[in-house]
């Protein structure tokens, strides 16, 4: 029987992810072999995966071959070794786009991605920006995670109750969406604001600018969810230990996050009273 309190959070050990892939497999995943162009200690293939699919990538795809901004995702992946190690149980292939030419990374945080859900374990990502395609790869796990518990981008039940019908303020979008998908947006930047906090150890000063501008921006993303679900979700079979487990994370997130800003701000603002209520 399945603890959904400890599904939400990645976990050392695992439970999590076991969980996961013992649901997907029940849906008919199975691992396929690893490919030519692999990363993540051979457990994670560079292919076009998405070939042939009905989605059509926004820019063009980039060569399905390992580059020195792969080659520093993975390294900052390891900035966090349970976000790495879920990466490689839950992810088994990337289809690489680009956005530039040439194969020097650039870290400017920029990155575009997606995922279908029907193809578990595979994402499509922007590979120029190392620190983005980290981004990506967390982003779009947590969505294929939260699909295989039982929870499409748009749909209700297992941990949502609203109708789709219903529609709520988006962190992310600039309309209005389901809470399914409110939800799918908070939390998989709760994974992203997970890894941006993990990239303040980076030895790169320009990976640890770009994760602080990161941490700014996605804190705000995922307190606007936080708040709508908080306040708006209605919950269904196994909403209520799945959120549990969610707002607590979000929330020891969020610390830690407001903390990294305040102690990064030059000491005169750290200084600074804060404006009286009005």
């Amino acid at each position: 029987m399945l603890d959904w309190r400890t599904l939400a959070q990645p976990v050392a050990g695992g439970h999590d992810t076991q969980a996961v892939l013992e649901l997907a497999a029940a849906r008919g995943y199975r691992r396929p072999a690893p490919g030519v162009a692999v990363f993540l200690d051979g457990a994670v293939t560079l292919e076009h995966v998405y070939a042939g699919e009905s989605w059509t990538p926004p820019v063009p795809d980039a060569p399905a071959a390992l580059t020195p901004a792969i080659a520093t995702a993975d390294v900052l992946l390891g900035l966090s070794p349970v976000l790495r190690e879920q990466t490689k149980q839950l992810v088994h292939a990337i289809h690489p786009a680009t956005v530039r030419a040439g194969t020097a990374p650039v870290v400017d945080g920029a990155s575009r991605s997606h995922s279908l859900e029907h193809r578990f374990g595979t994402l499509w990502s922007t590979i120029d920006c190392p620190f983005g395609l980290a981004q990506s790869i967390v982003h779009e796990m947590a969505h294929q995670k939260l699909r295989a518990l039982g929870l499409p981008v748009e749909g209700s039940g297992i941990l949502i109750a609203n109708p789709v019908s219903e529609l709520y303020p988006s962190p992310i979008l600039p309309r209005d969406r389901p809470m399914s998908a409110v939800l799918h947006a908070t939390y998989s930047f709760t994974y992203v604001l997970e890894l941006d906090l993990a990239c303040l150890r980076a030895p790169d000063r320009v990976v640890r600018q770009v994760a602080l501008l990161a941490i700014d921006k996605n804190l705000e993303r995922v307190e606007h969810g936080y708040l709508t679900l908080r306040r708006k979700a209605r919950l269904g079979d196994h909403g209520a230990a799945f959120f549990d487990g969610l707002f607590a994370w979000i929330e020891r997130l969020v610390g830690r996050g407001r903390l990294e800003l305040t102690l990064a701000a030059p000491p005169a603002r750290r200084a600074r009273p804060a404006a009286p209520a009005t």
